[in-house]
Formats: structure tokens, sequence, C-alpha cells
């Protein structure tokens, strides 16, 4: 969730010596990927996922659901009953961007479509992202 501008400062903190499992952040990060990939096994280049800073929020909000993110508000109700259920319920957000008006979308809704639109890198757009995802697959 930090912008690239962090990026020199978290090198320069950590590249002469991370104290983490990097094998289990590895097994971590495939993990999202494989319950990304079963909620979506044709793949994302057909749905708004696609585009970086979407994908990036879907990321983030799966793993925090599935090992929690320091700095993110606590996940709701960890897990989901099935990747059925989280893709059935994270369509909304095709429906969000094929919205002619967007007074026909709620406030959250309206939220989440402007956060997606503009400022894509700040810290705050980012988390109110993941979070509006996380309530999504809720």
């Amino acid at each position: 969730i930090k912008s690239k501008k962090q990026v020199k400062k978290f090198y320069d903190a950590y590249e002469a010596r991370f104290e983490h499992d990097t094998e289990q952040l590895e097994a971590n990060f495939d993990s999202v990927i494989a319950a990304i990939a079963t909620m979506y096994p044709e793949g994302l280049s057909d749905t708004e996922f696609r585009r970086p800073h979407l994908f990036y929020s879907l990321f983030t909000a799966v793993g925090h659901r599935t090992f929690g993110i320091p700095g993110l508000p606590a996940a709701p109700n960890s897990g989901y009953s099935s990747p059925e259920i989280a893709r059935n319920r994270l369509e909304r957000v095709e429906e969000i961007f094929a919205s002619v008006d967007i007074e026909d979308l709620g406030r959250d809704e309206q939220g989440f479509l402007a956060d997606s639109r503009r400022a894509t890198t700040d810290e705050k757009v980012r988390v109110q992202r993941t979070e509006f995802l996380l309530n999504l697959m809720n």
C-alpha cells in the first residue's frame, strides 16, 4: 500500500538485514495468487482487475483477509464462504465501471469509482479501495 517514493527507504532499511522468513513470505504470496486464480480461473484480462492499481487492491484485499496486513483495519470475517461467492460479489466492480449515471451508484460505490480514477498512488486512496473490496467479499 506504500507509495513508490518509499521504495528506496525500504531498500535502505531491509537490504542488508531482512528479519522475515522469506520462504514464508513467498508461500503467502503464492497463496494469495492461488486464491485469486481460484476466484478467476479464466484470468483477469477481461475484468477491471486487469488494471494494475485495481489488481494491487484485489491482491491486498485477498492477502489481508487471508493473513492480515499490519496497518489496515481488521479484516471482516476472516476468509469467505467460497471463492464463487467472493467472485460473485466482486462482479459489482464491473457494474460500477459500466454505470452510465454515477447517481445510480451508492455513496461507497461512487467513492470507490473516484478512488479508482484519480490519485491511484495515494496511500489513503489505496487503503479505501482495499476496504471497499474487503466489504464486497464479506
